[in-house]
């Protein structure tokens, strides 16, 4: 289980991973984190971690919120 909270985004607060979902808190209700299901926990991970560290570079940065809806568009990531 890790928990990544250490990065600037207008949309998501926080996101938790466990062995087979996620959370992800929003920052317009920091209160409440929000389930899904993955079809792949260490793909999402490496996915993020990736994105993460391509933010902190200036590598070609995109949002973590818009990596959120992608993941959520393409099937990755189904609310619980």
């Amino acid at each position: 289980m890790a928990v990544y909270d250490y990065f600037d985004s207008s949309a998501i607060e926080s996101i938790e991973t466990t062995d087979n979902d996620v959370k992800i808190k929003y920052t317009s209700n920091t209160s409440k984190a929000y389930g899904f299901n993955c079809t792949s926990i260490s793909e999402f991970t490496d996915r993020l971690s990736s994105l993460l560290i391509d933010l902190e570079t200036n590598r070609n940065p995109v949002s973590v919120g818009k990596f959120v809806a992608k993941e959520i568009k393409e099937g990755r990531l189904v609310a619980q």
